[in-house]
Formats: C-alpha cells, structure tokens, sequence
C-alpha cells in the first residue's frame, strides 16, 4: 500500500496570517501555495502575474521551512523582479522528468573531468535544481553547468536545462527566456519536452491484466 501524503494546509495558512509584515502580498501567496499543494494537479506549471518581490520572498521561505512534510518534492520558482511576473514549476512526480538531465548529467561530468585551459585546471560543477540569481531573475533551473577557472571567485553559467512533462512548452520556454536574459553568458541552452500521449494508469481490479 502506498503511503499518504499528508498536506496540512491549515497549519501552513495559518503561519502565513501571522507573518503582519507581509500582509500586502497574503493572497497572492496563498494563492501560490494552494497551487503547489493541489491533491490531484493537472497543470505542472502556473504562471502569476504583478508578484512583487517580497511575495516571492515569502513563498520561498514558506517552501524551505515545509518541504519535508508538507511538498511532496522541491518546486522551482522564478520571479523576474522587474516585471513581477512569477512562474511556479511542481515538483517532478515522475522519474521519467528527473532521468534526461541525471543521464546528460552523468556525460558532462564524465567529458569535461580534469578539463584544462592554458594549463589551469578549470572548475566545472554540473547541479540539478541549483538556484540562479541575478539583479532581476531568481530562478531555478532543472540543469545548470557552471565553469570556474583556477581559484577565481564567480565564475560563469554556460548551460542551462530545463525540461517539461506532458505540458505546453510556452512557460518553459518563458522561464529559459528570463534566465538567459539575467546571464548572457549562456552559450547552450537545453530543453527537454516528454509527450506522455497515454497517461500511466494501473490495471483495474479483476481486469484480464
């Protein structure tokens, strides 16, 4: 039998009524919340528009202190400071979202291992669901490969992933759009699209399966 996921909302909601500094952006953050802990979601991703900073703020925070008993997984969000607008991704429920960049991942760190420029060891990390800030975008992307040479502090994020399951592509897209803009340093962007035509559904009981 598999377990019960529990999602105490209440508890949530409630912590967020007490948070009086924020009480300017407590719909829009509860609005978020009932998103991302919708029992039976249709939708992997929402887009919420006029989201000032300090409500992204909030979400994240929120996030952070329930992930382990409240979200079933890490959603990615991002938030582009200037226009407000907010893209709230799920947490993957499949596998078949995680395996492409765990795969491409395995290959990047494979090739690029020990990888020298001008006889300086470069400092390449491949991260799954690593945060991205810039001055105007905070994101989180499902894939990024960021390249450091030598013992110089920064560096620069030269590939970016981001992949959909089963979901118009239009909000990737949109976040990828944002995520090159706030690092024009990105010379590869990858997207993966997975088209499930025939959703998964156990054989029901008594059936000849």
């Amino acid at each position: 039998m598999l377990p019960t996921i529990v999602y105490p909302s209440d508890d949530i909601f409630s912590n967020v009524a007490r948070l009086d500094d924020f009480a300017f952006g407590l719909t829009e953050c509860r609005d978020v919340l009932e998103f991302l802990m919708e029992k039976n979601p249709e939708k992997e991703y929402a887009e919420f528009s006029d989201i000032e900073y300090g409500v992204y703020a909030l979400v994240f925070d929120i996030v952070a202190d329930n992930i382990v008993y409240a979200l079933p997984g890490i959603p990615r969000l991002t938030h582009n400071h200037d226009d407000g607008i907010f893209l709230v991704k799920r947490a993957a429920p499949y596998t078949s979202h995680e395996a492409p960049f765990d795969h491409l991942g395995s290959g990047f760190r494979y090739f690029l291992l020990d990888f020298k420029h001008d006889d300086n060891p470069v400092y390449i990390t491949v991260s799954m669901n690593y945060g991205l800030r810039s001055a105007t975008v905070s994101a989180v992307p499902d894939m990024i490969i960021h390249v450091q040479k030598g013992v110089i502090i920064g560096g620069k994020s030269l590939c970016i992933g981001e992949c959909a399951f089963s979901q118009d592509t239009d909000p990737v897209l949109l976040k990828l759009k944002y995520e090159v803009a706030a690092h024009p340093e990105v010379v590869m962007v990858i997207m993966v699209v997975i088209d499930e035509h025939h959703p998964y559904h156990s054989p029901e009981r008594g059936s000849e399966a």
